[in-house]
């Protein structure tokens, strides 16, 4: 069948083009009814808006991209999402201009990338926050310019900003305490290791977690801090280890599993404590085959970075806008699962990243 084109709706309706096209656009000059009739008979005939002609007609669209070098555990992988995400529209003049962050605490290259950002008349900005509270200040200094801007991975309360793409937290918690609820002995505790109290995303977990790990006695003795350092992940599992014979469980609620299965394994408890870890990435596969690891929540950075882009290419492009609030819902991984359903996570292709900001670059 023959695609419909405005032109087969004018001679339908004995109206211009001009008139069609902007009805069907949104722009003025149009009544109330016509524009009624135009769309009622575009929708009837089966009309498809060419978003390829529409990007092509106008000026391209540059989204700065802000996201910490460090970590690559985690970051990479929202990279790689998000560097598919502008693969997918690379025929509708959208373009990247990717900065780096060399560090999750580090206020003067949070402060000299938004003098980049500044300097490159972007149109949006997706910002990949780490843990430094610059990042709350950047996002208001870009509202007050008008800045469109979309969080991914973590949500900054308190701020004005396009939408934020993350995990649902509290799904996350919930499952991890209802999985370890499940397999952990009667009255046997758990401690939670999170990166950082004062962040929503973390204090969400350990909220799921607690209202879900309940039943047979089970108590949740402590919540700790890791500061998403491996070095200190290391130190406080031992800590709490030592000084809690009755632990039975961990929940490791950010991307630092990996210290802790070590400290586990140093120590000789493999099968004695339980551990549910986050994210994925190939290093993890060797301790889930160790069974150090029950099982870890599947956050998908790579599905939450595609839809970061698609967010801000619908919104300026077309005037959709998001929901505040986009949140994907997280997976339980076992052994069983893991390689059909993470892949691209246990091997995953290296993207060309650039170094900040000498070395920027536009895909």
């Amino acid at each position: 069948m023959a695609r419909v084109t405005v032109k087969d709706i004018s001679t339908k309706l004995n109206i211009s083009l001009g008139t069609v096209s902007k009805a069907l656009s949104g722009k003025d000059g149009v009544n109330i009814e016509t524009r009624k009739l135009v769309i009622e008979t575009a929708n009837t005939m089966g009309y498809k808006v060419n978003k390829l002609a529409q990007s092509l007609s106008r000026n391209p669209l540059l989204v700065g991209v802000l996201m910490p070098s460090a970590w690559p555990e985690y970051y990479s992988f929202l990279e790689i999402g998000i560097k598919d995400g502008f693969s997918n529209f690379r025929d509708y003049n959208l373009y990247s201009l990717f900065t780096y962050v060399p560090s999750l605490f580090s206020r003067k290259e949070i402060e000299k990338a938004e003098e980049f950002i500044e300097q490159q008349n972007v149109n949006a900005v997706i910002i990949c926050p780490a843990l430094d509270p610059s990042y709350k200040q950047l996002v208001n200094k870009l509202s007050k310019r008008k800045i469109v801007t979309l969080l991914l991975g973590r949500d900054i309360p308190d701020t004005e900003y396009l939408a934020c793409v993350r995990t649902d937290s509290p799904v996350a918690g919930a499952m991890a305490g209802e999985f370890l609820d499940l397999i952990t002995p009667p009255g046997g505790d758990a401690v939670v290791l999170i990166g950082n109290k004062d962040h929503l995303d973390h204090t969400e977990r350990v909220e799921g977690f607690a209202r879900s790990f309940v039943r047979k006695g089970h108590k949740v003795k402590g919540v700790y801090e890791t500061q998403d350092d491996p070095e200190l992940a290391h130190f406080l599992a031992g800590k709490v280890i030592r000084e809690q014979p009755d632990l039975r469980a961990i929940y490791v609620a950010t991307g630092n599993s990996i210290a802790v299965c070590r400290c586990i394994e140093e120590m000789g408890l493999q099968g004695k404590i339980s551990i549910v870890a986050t994210d994925i990435y190939p290093e993890i596969r060797t301790y889930m085959e160790k069974d150090i690891i029950q099982g870890v929540i599947f956050q998908d950075q790579i599905r939450q970075g595609e839809n970061a882009v698609r967010v801000v290419f619908d919104y300026l492009s077309g005037g959709i806008i998001p929901s505040k609030s986009i949140l994907i819902q997280p997976q339980l991984i076992m052994r069983s699962n893991l390689v059909k359903t993470c892949g691209p996570y246990l091997n995953p292709v290296t993207h060309k990243t650039a170094a900040y900001p000498e070395k920027s670059e536009k895909n």
